[in-house]
């Protein structure tokens, strides 16, 4: 991430002719492999357990939503619809609200209204990254303390995409991606092929010279 942020402030640089090239072409970074974190229905359950009064909600609709954290914590509460315009991809969508999702903002926002934000920290206003990470933290050490593996509330879209393909939708659609392409960054890595094992036509035999012996 520092790397990109170097190479996008020399190419705002080159354009403002504020410098004549860009020195972080020609850095090299050593490959990064793609997360493979999926996050199981029993670790969420015990997770949502060790959190009931904000943690729990919070992690159930980032799942149920399935959306970044930036453009979850920029919703708007509507009792009919809750509608998204995600800020990577500039798409728009609507989710039909159900009472399950009534519930969870409700718990996380007790007497929010129409035109509330959906996730709002304890003085009503917006959560920055900084303050949300820092509580989702908390959240998330006494997951870790009860012996569970840390995940991130991003991994929550990913289970979320898997899920969704499990479950015959298109994950494409479902996570709002571009491309497929994208999609397949997070299903790839937990797809599992089956794959046969194979047997000597002799094995009979053999196995049984080996328990004479």
């Amino acid at each position: 991430m520092e790397y990109t942020t170097i190479q996008q402030i020399y190419r705002w640089a080159i354009r403002f002719g504020l410098a004549d090239r860009n020195p972080a072409s020609d850095l090299w970074t050593p490959p990064q492999r793609p997360r493979d974190r999926y996050i199981t229905h029993e670790e969420l359950q015990t997770f949502c357990h060790l959190n009931p009064e904000w943690g729990a909600p919070m992690a159930l609709l980032g799942y149920a939503l399935g959306q970044r954290l930036g453009d979850i914590l920029a919703l708007t509460y509507n009792d009919k619809q809750l509608v998204f315009k995600t800020q990577k991809t500039r798409k728009r969508a609507a989710i039909d609200m159900t009472p399950y999702l009534r519930s969870l903002i409700e718990q996380i926002n007790p007497g929010i209204e129409a035109g509330e934000l959906t996730v709002k920290n304890a003085n009503g206003q917006e959560y920055d990254r900084h303050a949300f990470g820092h509580r989702w933290r908390r959240c998330m050490d006494r997951f870790v303390k009860a012996g569970g593996e840390r995940f991130t509330f991003h991994d929550l879209k990913e289970k979320f995409v898997t899920d969704s393909q499990t479950l015959g939708l298109d994950p494409v659609k479902q996570a709002l991606h571009d491309s497929p392409k994208t999609t397949q960054i997070y299903l790839r890595n937990r797809e599992t092929t089956k794959v046969e094992s194979l047997r000597l036509e002799s094995s009979n035999v053999i196995i049984g010279a080996f328990a004479e012996g």
